[in-house]
């Protein structure tokens, strides 16, 4: 991933300043395609090789990847997102990939597109989610909000030791086909429920990491700066 979009800026880089958004964006464009296009090949030629280097997360996690990139370098492509009309349509689209991936069967694995649109849109539901809070929420919402922030490379390092898997869930869910609805609902709480005892479980490692220095630096690569205020909010 790291390496795809390090090429993307490495050919824009040659590009003229005043043409170099418009440079960027289409490289970054490009670079999505094939993504997608590869995603597509390797899932008809060579399952094993798929499966092999991960080309599915690839595929699912590049475009946030790419999305944060502009969000950071170009602030009005955020502000656009910001406005209440345009993240109300986000989340919309999103609830509705997934509705319709729910409503389509449990078990059904759905297809390459159809998960790529569900993650695009549900970031950019979860980023203007934690905008609203950041904007409207008291100072230790903000500051545990920061902090989370601060830790989101560590978490992302840190998480994938403590997923794990619960089939008297999928049976429970399987029970309820039926009632789409009440399936929905429940995959949401789930969810959210899962994925907040894997941050907290990660968080805790990582505090613990960070109480030496050199286990630090070679977990994350580098030593604690404590003008960065690493510690929980009080």
């Amino acid at each position: 991933m790291f390496l795809l979009f390090w090429l993307v800026r490495l050919v824009a880089s040659f590009i003229p300043s005043k043409q170099r958004p418009i440079g960027e964006v289409l490289l970054a464009l490009l670079s999505l395609i094939f993504v997608s296009s590869f995603n597509d090949y390797l899932l008809q030629t060579d399952l094993e090789l798929y499966k092999m280097i991960s080309w599915e997360k690839m595929d699912y996690l590049y475009h946030c990847f790419v999305l944060g990139y502009f969000f950071r370098r170009y602030p009005n492509i955020a502000n656009i997102f910001k406005r209440d009309e345009v993240w109300g349509i986000t989340a919309l689209l999103f609830f509705f990939f997934i509705y319709n991936q729910v409503s389509a069967g449990l078990g059904a694995r759905p297809s390459s597109e159809q998960g790529v649109r569900a993650s695009f849109f549900g970031i950019l539901t979860a980023w203007g989610i934690v905008h609203r809070l950041v904007t409207n929420s008291d100072n230790k919402v903000n500051k545990l909000l920061a902090y989370l922030g601060r830790e989101s490379r560590s978490i992302y390092f840190m998480h994938f030791y403590f997923l794990f898997s619960v089939p008297t869930v999928g049976l429970y869910l399987r029970e309820l086909r039926p009632q789409v609805e009440s399936l929905f609902s429940i995959e949401v709480f789930f969810s959210v429920l899962y994925g907040a005892w894997v941050i907290a479980l990660s968080l805790v490692v990582i505090r613990i990491i960070r109480k030496n220095t050199l286990l630090e630096l070679l977990c994350f690569g580098k030593k604690n700066n404590p003008k960065q205020g690493y510690d929980l909010p009080k």
